[in-house]
């Protein structure tokens, strides 16, 4: 008797009982990420003086910082909302429409009707002479975004991606024949002629 023979029924019943799971746990959707992609601190060699003409101080400061949202699934974002402690000077890129709003608690919220799949965005802030806020919370309708650590790397071209994809589906191919090879040699499936 074959495997089929004595197991069908419970082999037809774990896949018929695993479809569904597996279409639901891989169907499309939103999938937020966001990541700080720089930070820096410019000291600007220029005197502060106050409205009396006292200087307050010999050196300032900028403070920039950019943070990049990132749509990682596959259905749209909608209501994709940026949370910031307070309001800083902001700068948007790419330009799209979006609306700003200062919440109960004096909290600055940035608000994007949506964000398409595999779509990026660029929020940039500066202070000058203090501190920057917080993000405090990336989030849209049907997710809370996931922080991602980032970091510069090295552009590979894609010659060499298509020869490691190569190489890569090559060794998949010869581990799958090579495991119903042994399948076969143990006689849980019949040898063709």
């Amino acid at each position: 008797m074959s495997l089929l023979e004595t197991y069908g029924k419970e082999i037809f019943a774990v896949i018929v009982a695993a479809v569904p799971w597996l279409l639901d746990r891989f169907k499309g959707k939103a999938r937020l990420q966001y990541s700080q992609s720089h930070s820096h601190n410019f000291l600007v060699q220029q005197p502060l003086f106050n409205p009396e003409g006292e200087l307050v101080r010999e050196v300032q400061t900028a403070n920039t910082r950019s943070f990049i949202v990132h749509n990682a699934g596959r259905e749209t974002s909608t209501k994709v909302e940026i949370v910031f402690n307070w309001k800083p000077i902001c700068n948007i890129w790419p330009l799209r429409h979006h609306t700003e709003h200062v919440m109960p608690d004096n909290r600055y919220a940035i608000v994007f009707d949506s964000l398409s799949p595999k779509e990026s965005l660029s929020i940039h802030i500066l202070s000058v002479n203090g501190a920057l806020p917080d993000l405090a919370t990336v989030r849209s309708d049907q997710c809370v975004a996931q922080y991602v650590e980032t970091q510069p790397m090295q552009v590979i071209s894609r010659l060499k991606i298509r020869i490691f994809s190569a190489l890569f589906y090559i060794g998949l191919f010869t581990c799958v024949y090579l495991v119903l090879l042994g399948v076969q040699k143990l006689g849980l499936i019949p040898a063709t002629a």
